[in-house]
């Protein structure tokens, strides 16, 4: 009696290799493109972020006639002067405006993470220094804000190294502390003001032309959290602020540096003048004062940046600014 061959259906081992291999391949050339695209929505939600705040500014101006100021009485930072704009009322009513940022309930509020200050690009922690005032310890939080005031520009070598015109500095900083030591100068020639809370009207350069907000979402150290702006409320010579800055380098150079377990040390650039930066690939977004959000490349010559952070274009009494069209020093 004859046997019946069946046939056996399957893959054989060489075949099923092969399908695996170009399986791999498939999702090799897949992922990228996943994460580029989950990259461009991150963008997106942190250009949506700094875009709210900026409109929290602008309505600040609308009701109050001004901007707010980079310096608050008790070191509080812009962001807590905007919050009612920037539906955080309930945390604006319970902050005690009355004492400093260090004096309960507010240090304990300034520890609270609001996820519409933070680029979603950067990690869920970061340091921080999140102690009382003049403490240096430094802490893995979320309550950082990416988004800074711009309180103007400087040149790289102030103030001995002007061309034309200048850029003004706070007036009560001494010669010798301008351009040395940990903290530097303190900007008063952009909009988000430490010296004085600036109107719409006064920035001469254009609001279309001038930036009020930068991000700072990189690694450049270990900054306060989003309530603080001063260490030294009287803003004298020598302050540390936080949550506003000076543009007086090129994107992603000037950083604090974190030495051993994440301890604070001077240097290797002044705390004033932290550069922008981001972790979006090659760039990162400035607010403009008159709304839009731009995204400016890490390449973005450090004179555009510096011309772009001064709200001013000519001489005001016996004041010097700079023209954001004028002459600029590397």
């Amino acid at each position: 009696m004859l046997r019946r061959r069946t046939r056996r259906v399957g893959f054989t081992l060489v075949e099923l290799l092969v399908v695996i291999a170009i399986i791999g391949i498939l999702v090799a050339l897949l992922l990228p493109a996943i994460q580029a695209a989950r990259e461009a929505a991150r963008r997106s939600s942190c250009q949506n972020n700094m875009r709210q705040l900026l409109l929290a500014c602008m309505l600040h101006e609308g009701a109050k006639k001004h901007f707010p100021a980079a310096f608050n009485p008790g070191g509080f930072s812009f962001v807590t002067q905007v919050m009612s704009y920037h539906e955080e009322q309930s945390l604006h009513d319970i902050i005690n405006f009355d004492v400093n940022w260090d004096v309960a309930p507010n240090f304990e509020l300034s520890r609270r993470e609001i996820a519409a200050l933070r680029c979603p690009s950067r990690g869920t922690i970061e340091p921080l220094q999140l102690e009382m005032s003049g403490n240096s310890t430094v802490t893995e939080s979320t309550a950082r804000c990416h988004y800074a005031g711009i309180m103007g520009a400087v040149h790289r070598d102030c103030p001995t190294a002007v061309v034309n015109v200048e850029y003004r500095i706070y007036p009560k900083h001494s010669a010798q502390n301008m351009c040395g030591g940990a903290n530097g100068p303190i900007a008063v020639n952009g909009m988000i003001n430490p010296e004085k809370a600036l109107s719409a009207r006064e920035v001469t350069d254009g609001l279309s032309k001038t930036m009020m907000l930068g991000e700072y979402s990189w690694e450049l150290g270990a900054p306060r959290s989003w309530m603080v702006a001063a260490n030294d409320t009287t803003l004298g010579n020598g302050s540390w602020l936080y949550n506003s800055y000076n543009v007086r380098f090129p994107i992603k150079e000037a950083y604090r540096q974190l030495g051993t377990n994440n301890a604070l040390q001077n240097g290797p650039y002044n705390n004033n003048d932290i550069s922008l930066g981001s972790m979006h690939p090659a760039g990162c977004h400035a607010g403009m004062g008159d709304g839009s959000v731009q995204f400016l490349a890490d390449d973005t010559s450090v004179k555009v940046l510096r011309a772009l952070a001064s709200c001013f274009t000519a001489d005001n009494g016996n004041e010097l600014y700079t023209t954001a069209r004028g002459a600029v020093v590397e």
